[in-house]
């Protein structure tokens, strides 16, 4: 029988105590991050069933989610890129009324408290609310994850402690030739795809998690991303497993600089990915493998690898789900979430939404959201993460918005590096597209979408309602002129 994740961090401090579990502005060895644990859960023994923590990328945030494993509390990790309206609406639906914190300015009005954190460059304060009526959930419930998704207020997922550990079981079979070594964390903790794919995973192969602030690794704030430093802190650390978001790796790639000697798997994914783009990450030398997941199967689902490879593809399923089509629609099997709070649970297989088919060889590809397809004027059923990807492709569009419900043709915003070159690239794009599908309306945009101006969530997917609502006049426009129409 597998041991837990618990059990297993507990055994490696017992056989190789020194080695390094984590490092990072705090480096910690197998024993040192078993002890940090259990000094945590002392200190958790008074407290309430579920316990909040909003923690930037560090030791200290591993250490209070694994304390709440251990203590048998449900966690409730925070994303910081959450608006105040979002955090108050994930603490009041499951019913938290105490968060470790290194941000307490954050919160309103609470009692703080001093907690035991490993940095003195680092406090970390516990804040108290009055208690109310618990808030019921499934039975199991170990960790409540809030996904953005496409509205405002973010549902909560909730998760056992074994779903989990199967996703990072399944991974590190998948990615049996690199599954060990130093994994650098680049994306936020909170997000379940680092959680998990990247922490959890990486323990449980005996590797070494790399901690590093967001400076450090060119990222600030929730959009800007600094391709330089990034490629710096991948090869200074000498990472050997990674995460990225796609406009992550097409910033790198664009750099045309050989990728950093010891890299071993890059994993990709959040949003839609050219082909060409990892294409030509690969011609650098980057080892990039696509996937795909979603917070309601425990994260990953499916993952391209070394020897079980197609480009293109979101890789085959993982071993510890079964993956269906029906009507066109990708259903998953095998390792559900327990549901949500506040509804019924959930049946399987899970009906994810998202549009995809399975070829032949059993790779599985996704081809849009089955709740974002457009029918336009002609009756003509058109996915806009499918034109979005091909107008992605084209060199210099950053980003872009594809629109037209109702409407005799499609239209886009669009961000570009050079407003002159945009028509040319639409033109490349419409040449790989049926007429009911090209782009006949378009405009440009100044800003670009990001999580900060909610128009992005924060695996880089976008959020089209409130960007329909944001840029309301503009798409109104691009249907009433001829104008930028081609």
């Amino acid at each position: 029988m597998t041991a837990s994740l618990i059990e297993h961090i507990s055994r490696r401090a017992s056989h190789c105590p020194d080695d390094i579990a984590l490092e990072g502005l705090d480096a910690l060895s197998w024993r040192a991050l078993d002890r940090a644990i259990t000094r945590a859960l002392q200190a958790l023994k008074d407290q309430p069933a579920v316990i909040g923590f909003l923690i930037r990328n560090s030791a200290d945030w591993i250490i209070t989610d694994l304390a709440c494993l251990k203590s048998g509390r449900v966690a409730l990790p925070l994303p910081a890129f959450f608006t105040p309206d979002q955090i108050q609406h994930a603490l009041d639906t499951a019913g938290c009324r105490c968060v470790i914190t290194d941000q307490p300015e954050r919160f309103g009005n609470a009692a703080p408290h001093c907690w035991p954190g490993l940095s003195a460059t680092q406090p970390l304060t516990l804040l108290q609310w009055p208690e109310t009526e618990p808030v019921a959930m499934p039975t199991g419930t170990a960790k409540i994850t809030f996904t953005s998704g496409s509205t405002g207020h973010p549902k909560g997922v909730c998760l056992s402690q074994a779903a989990l550990e199967r996703t990072a079981h399944a991974l590190n079979r998948r990615m049996s030739t690199v599954a060990g070594g130093r994994h650098l964390c680049a994306l936020p903790l909170a997000v379940l795809l680092e959680n998990v794919g990247g922490v959890y995973r990486a323990l449980l192969a005996d590797g070494t998690v790399s901690l590093w602030p967001a400076e450090h690794l060119g990222l600030s704030g929730s959009s800007y991303f600094d391709a330089n430093a990034f490629y710096r802190a991948l090869a200074t650390g000498r990472a050997e497993t990674v995460i990225v978001l796609p406009h992550m790796l097409t910033a790198l790639a664009a750099l045309r600089l050989p990728a950093p000697a010891g890299l071993r798997f890059m994993a990709v994914g959040g949003a839609p990915l050219p082909v060409a783009t990892l294409l030509e990450a690969r011609r650098l030398g980057y080892p990039v493998y696509e996937g795909y997941g979603l917070s309601e199967c425990g994260s990953v689902v499916s993952l391209n690898a070394p020897g079980i490879d197609q480009p293109g593809s979101i890789g085959k399923p993982l071993d510890h789900v079964r993956v269906r089509i029906v009507d066109d629609e990708i259903r998953v099997a095998g390792n559900p979430c327990l549901g949500y709070i506040g509804q019924p649970p959930l049946t399987e297989p899970l009906a994810t939404g998202d549009l995809g088919r399975l070829d032949n060889d059993g790779f599985l590809h996704i081809e849009g959201r089955k709740t974002n397809r457009i029918v336009t004027a002609f009756g003509r059923n058109v996915s806009p993460e499918w034109v979005e990807t091909a107008l992605l492709a084209q060199p210099g569009i950053r980003q872009c918005f594809v629109t037209g419900h109702g409407q005799p043709a499609l239209g886009s915003l669009i961000l570009a590096d050079d407003q002159h070159r945009v028509e040319a690239a639409i033109a490349n794009a419409n040449a790989t597209l049926p007429d009911y599908a090209q782009i006949r309306h378009w405009c440009m945009i100044d800003r670009a979408f990001s999580v900060d101006n909610h128009c992005l969530t924060a695996n880089g997917r976008l959020r089209r309602a409130p960007i329909e609502s944001r840029y309301r006049t503009q798409i109104e426009q691009l249907f009433q002129t001829t104008a930028n129409t081609r």
